[in-house]
């Protein structure tokens, strides 16, 4: 913040005081507001650089893909929702990638729903799990699917632990709402059988 952009703002705080409580308190509060915001400066900016750097970790987690990690059973049955609407800027940038490289991971088109084939890391992370296809969040299991997930990693001695399993995402190329053009589905057994059977 600028000396400039301090006094505008600590001038603004000793008018409001002025006009509320008595014209004496102009100066005093003026110079008070002057003061702290100077003196907390560093420590907002500070701040403000640790929430951005932050920000980028909670999109961004770069995942060692030449490590081999725990696969789950290919099932060819894409019926585990991912929660992705608040990533919905995250796969339309990976599928941009995907078409400019001229990779061949669209496996078919279904009238107005392209469909690309790939694989998703599953990464336990407080209590969701995080989907991450090529180092970029797309997306997390809900709540109760990640408690699930987390009791299916342990009957298989894998606590959080990285795993992997196919992927698809369906782009509805009729869509015009942002948050429902694409769809992530995961290759993954159910999680409501593994609730019920405790």
């Amino acid at each position: 913040m600028s000396l400039l952009a301090i006094f505008g703002l600590s001038l603004s705080m000793g008018l409001v005081a002025g006009a509320g409580i008595n014209e004496t308190f102009i100066v005093p509060v003026t110079v008070c507001a002057a003061a702290i915001l100077y003196f907390s400066e560093n420590k907002i900016a500070t701040q403000e650089v640790s929430w951005q750097s932050n920000q980028r970790m909670d999109h961004f987690v770069t995942i060692d893909q030449t490590k081999t990690y725990f696969a789950w059973p290919e099932r060819k049955k894409f019926d585990c929702r991912v929660s992705g609407e608040l990533y919905s800027d995250h796969i339309h940038q990976l599928i941009h990638d995907i078409q400019a490289d001229h990779e061949s991971f669209q496996i078919r088109s279904e009238g107005h729903i392209e469909i690309f084939l790939v694989t998703a890391y599953l990464m336990p992370f407080d209590s969701k799990i995080r989907i991450i296809i090529r180092n970029k969040i797309l997306g997390t299991l809900t709540q109760e699917n990640s408690e699930a997930f987390c009791l299916r990693l342990e009957k298989q001695n894998l606590q959080q632990q990285i795993t992997t399993c196919q992927a698809i995402i369906q782009k509805n190329v009729l869509v015009e709402e942002e948050a429902l053009i694409f769809c992530v589905l995961l290759d993954i057994e159910p999680f409501h059988d593994q609730i019920s059977n405790g």
